[in-house]
């Protein structure tokens, strides 16, 4: 199997036609048909059938096809690793970073990474977990951090590390209308607004799940807020109540804003984790930065908070590149 081959295969397989393959890469169509049959020869397998309609990609084809998208990925990160090198410029590290249920050990080594490693440029990724990690799978991101909704599944692929577990709780202002009190129901809650993430987040059925498993009708008023900044103003002014961690909440519980209602809602406790290619071959930039990571929740979360690997989980072992 060559690279020149699997490029020729990745072709046929966007275009749908060897016609089109041969047009976009340069060359004529039956050099692309022989290279694709050497590739074919080679592996053992069928990976296109030709009818009318042009190309058609058999199983074998959808297999491998994530596996040449990994390659050529891997490979224009090395190019430009290389072209980086060359011309003095600075390495990038690109992370993606779900929500998390505690994120002051993890910014605490982002800053140490920015004094130990000046010359590394750290490009922060958000977005959902499902996204992020798509963009891992296809090596689009050096590792990801998050929180998965109770019950998700990780692809054999990947190597997760479970890091710590954080208990949710409800939070309000301190002058709240239930702050202060201490015989506190479900049902009190029910007059109040709440801030809440947004629809497509797994995070806000869990307080709806809370009112229907005691039978109580759910609140009625909602504010759906992805927001950092202006979630906690709005808790400020003293009606709403947030479902939330309290690390997150952390400057407005030291400085006395807000409250952590003495209620509890049997919830369960977020895992955070980092994860890897199992096949990824971390710099040793990266590797630094993780380690860091770990000393860092080793430092701030309680022992009995943090993670474990999970009996199908691995422990990432970071290889230097």
């Amino acid at each position: 199997m060559e690279f020149r081959q699997l490029r020729h295969f990745m072709a046929v397989y966007q275009q749908g036609t060897y016609a089109g393959a041969a047009q976009t890469l340069g060359i004529t169509q039956q050099a692309v048909s022989a290279s694709v049959a050497k590739l074919e020869t080679a592996l053992g397998v069928r990976l296109f059938e030709r009818d009318k309609s042009g190309a058609r990609p058999t199983k074998a084809a959808q297999i491998l096809l994530p596996f040449a998208r990994l390659i050529f990925a891997d490979a224009d990160r090395a190019a430009e690793a290389l072209e980086r090198h060359k011309s003095g410029e600075t390495e990038t590290m690109r992370i993606g970073v779900a929500h998390l249920p505690e994120g002051g050990g993890i910014a605490r080594a982002i800053f140490r990474m920015q004094q130990d490693r000046p010359g590394v440029t750290l490009n922060l990724v958000s977005g959902l977990i499902s996204e992020l990690k798509e963009k891992l799978v296809n090596g689009e991101l050096d590792f990801m951090i998050g929180a998965p909704p109770e019950g998700w599944t990780f692809e054999s692929d990947l190597r997760v590390e479970n890091l710590f577990e954080a208990q949710p709780a409800i939070a309000c202002s301190k002058d709240h209308p239930l702050a202060g009190r201490d015989d506190l129901a479900l049902q009190d809650l029910q007059p109040y607004p709440w801030i809440l993430p947004p629809p497509r987040s797994p995070f806000k059925n869990i307080i709806l799940n809370a009112f229907a498993a005691q039978g109580l009708e759910p609140p009625q008023s909602y504010i759906y807020s992805d927001s950092f900044t202006l979630g906690p103003a709005l808790l400020d002014l003293g009606q709403h109540l947030v479902l939330t961690f309290p690390s997150l909440l952390a400057p407005l519980l030291e400085a006395g804003r807000s409250v952590i209602l003495p209620i509890s809602l049997d919830l369960p406790a977020a895992k955070g984790f980092v994860a890897v290619r199992k096949d990824a071959v971390l710099s040793e930039p990266v590797s630094h930065l993780l380690e860091m990571i770990r000393e860092e929740v080793r430092r701030t979360v309680p022992s009995h908070s943090r993670g474990h690997a999970a009996d199908n989980h691995a422990i990432i072992e970071p290889r230097p590149g």
